[in-house]
């Protein structure tokens, strides 16, 4: 009894070795498929047909805003239209030479509820090196003065934002 006892022990530490040999080698199968869906992911995540390249800003609860942008960039503003308050938009003042309306956006408001006249959507391309105010403006309806609602100070340079900040 002793030795069937010592065979059954010698055949399963054989067996044993085998499903760990076994195992192993399953092992670096399954670490390769998931770094590959891990990769494969990562990739997709970065193609994503879905987002905007376009970097947008929502000018709410803002008067000014600082951006440091590169020739070629674009940016898009998102602000409340201001028509509760009895506001008429008065047109967009900038220099056309560093930075060009790409287009402009007045989105329906889609509460229903009074006094909710929708947004305004802005988008600007940049052209040139310079320094350039974007005054977003607005007036009464009876008044010949118009009041800057936003302003954006862009400034293009030619690398655009630093990578890092110190």
């Amino acid at each position: 009894m002793k030795n069937n006892l010592f065979e059954n022990s010698f055949k399963f530490a054989n067996k044993s070795q085998c499903l760990l040999q076994f195992r192993a080698k399953n092992r670096a199968v399954f670490f390769s498929i998931l770094v590959l869906i891990l990769v494969t992911a990562g990739g997709c995540a970065s193609i994503n047909p879905f987002a905007s390249s376009v970097p947008e800003y929502d000018l709410d609860g803002m008067h000014e805003l600082s951006l440091i942008m590169k020739p070629g960039d674009s940016v898009l503003f998102e602000m409340r239209n201001p028509g509760s308050g009895g506001y008429l938009f008065d047109g967009v003042t900038f220099d056309p030479k560093l930075v060009k309306l790409e287009k402009f956006k007045i989105v329906k408001p889609d509460s229903g509820m009074m006094g909710d006249f929708g947004r305004w959507r802005f988008k600007f391309n940049v052209l040139a090196i310079g320094e350039v105010p974007i005054v977003i403006n607005i007036k009464r309806a009876n008044d010949t003065q118009r009041d800057a609602y936003k302003i954006v100070k862009i400034n293009i340079t030619k690398d655009g934002e630093p990578f890092l900040k110190w």
